[in-house]
């Protein structure tokens, strides 16, 4: 099932749900304002580009 997530200014992950209106709620409970954050789709399960496991985070700048 597709995923979206709210990122704040510096485009840290914050939240994540099943559709927008879930990431708006989430904005309005916090006090939120526009331009404080942006809602977008989430890429899950797309294979890496080096064959890893996609689930995995890598520090390295390496694997950019």
């Amino acid at each position: 099932m597709p995923m979206v997530g709210l990122y704040d200014a510096c485009g840290i992950l914050r939240f994540a749900g099943h559709e927008s209106a879930d990431c708006l709620a989430y904005a309005e409970f916090f006090e939120l304002q526009d331009g404080d954050f942006t809602v977008e789709p989430l890429l899950m399960g797309r294979p890496c580009r080096d064959g890893g496991d996609p689930t995995v985070a890598y520090a390295s700048m390496d694997n950019v």
